[in-house]
């Protein structure tokens, strides 16, 4: 994706609810911080704040088509899982070298 592109998203089944809950937790806020009479309505409606942005953000970034890629990290055909992983990390040659002879007489890999 070219720099200054829009992000690409498509609809999963959290956005909707995200998008909901935001918008009640924005309600919520606005209600509470006009009414002055009520003990920590700057707390509540600060919180609230946070959630609907925390809401929208967890909803852009579950939405986005190739999210990574877009942010700059590409993955790595070598290590395509984590299962990959820890292949290649228990296969280098310090795996078993740099151990205690007691932990390498029992098996173990570092």
């Amino acid at each position: 994706m070219p720099a200054g592109a829009l992000l690409r998203v498509e609809h999963t089944p959290y956005t909707l609810p995200l998008i909901v809950a935001a918008a009640i937790a924005l309600g919520l806020g606005v209600f509470v911080w006009r009414r002055r009479d009520v003990p920590g309505r700057a707390t509540f409606a600060l919180l609230m704040l946070a959630v609907a942005v925390w809401s929208v953000g967890y909803a852009l970034e579950i939405s986005a088509v190739d999210f990574g890629a877009s942010v700059g990290q590409a993955p790595n055909p070598k290590l395509e899982n984590v299962a990959a992983w820890y292949e290649r990390v228990g296969a280098r040659p310090s795996a078993e070298s740099s151990l205690h002879e007691g932990a390498a007489a029992t098996g173990l890999r570092g």
